[in-house]
């Protein structure tokens, strides 16, 4: 148990009472009022007035700050600016199927079997579009530990290429929908989910880039930690939940999921290499 101890407030400092058992227990703290009190009376066990005063405590440490370093100037003498913000170049809102495709001077086409080219200004507003949409989910959920992205913009990138080669609209053989082909059940369950994303029209990129996006964030929460890797999260978004982590490796969808997570890897690592998100 804790020894009592009594104190008195006088005119001179303070007198703290201690029995004997307990005097090596009050030393931090007799040490502690140095820095505050100008004179202490200590008394332990039964030697009563017997006063040890201390020292007065120290000035307080002059702490001199370093003056301000002038801000580099240019020849000219005007500060160096920041560099702006890349701005989208063609992409409005409400515009999606032919209006679209005659913006960005790219052919228009629908099925899947299709192929299309996409243009230079159109790859352009699709990455900034990818990462504003990805720096909601980064800042906001603190999911990750080891500083790793939530949602990481290359997968999404990369997932575009695989699914339409960045044709905004394009119709899938299963009925999905725009850029990142996505599903009506699964444009529903977006409403829903917390952080809703409502696709009024799937054709319209900034709907549809800001709904894949926000799939992703849910799979990145769904999957568990031990089992959340990119090459899953790939699976995943194709054949779905059940096929990357709840069903056996050998079923014909996880064999699906694998071979879509296999292409879209090696797509991955190839746009990681080129930097294809550097300044943006």
């Amino acid at each position: 148990m804790r020894p009592k101890q009594r104190v008195k407030r006088g005119k001179s400092g303070v007198m703290v009472i201690v029995p004997k058992r307990g005097r090596k227990r009050v030393a931090a703290a007799l040490m502690a009022a140095v820095a505050t009190a100008g004179a202490l009376t200590f008394q332990a066990g039964r030697r009563l007035g017997r006063a040890v005063t201390l020292a007065e405590r120290r000035p307080p440490a002059v702490v001199r700050l370093a003056p301000e370093m002038p801000k580099p100037k240019l020849p000219g003498g005007k500060p160096p600016q920041q560099k702006p913000k890349q701005q989208l170049r063609v992409y409005k809102p409400g515009l999606s199927g032919r209006a679209l495709a005659k913006a960005y001077g790219v052919e228009f086409a629908q099925h899947w079997k299709d192929k299309f080219t996409p243009s230079e200004a159109l790859l352009h507003d699709i990455k900034i579009m990818i990462a504003e949409e990805c720096a909601k989910y980064n800042k906001r959920c603190k999911i990750n530990r080891t500083g790793k992205q939530l949602v990481d913009p290359y997968q999404v990138y990369t997932t575009f290429s695989v699914e339409t080669n960045f044709n905004p609209n394009a119709i899938g053989k299963n009925g999905e929908l725009g850029i990142g082909q996505l599903k009506k059940d699964t444009l529903d369950d977006l409403a829903k989910w917390p952080m809703p994303v409502k696709v009024t029209d799937p054709f319209d990129l900034r709907q549809n880039i800001a709904a894949s996006v926000r799939h992703y964030a849910w799979l990145a929460r769904a999957i568990p930690s031990e089992k959340r890797t990119t090459w899953r999260k790939y699976a995943a978004y194709n054949q779905g939940y059940g096929a990357a982590v709840v069903k056996p490796q050998d079923s014909k969808a996880a064999k699906k999921a694998n071979q879509y997570a296999k292409k879209s890897w090696d797509r991955h690592r190839r746009f990681r290499k080129k930097g294809v998100f550097r300044g943006y």
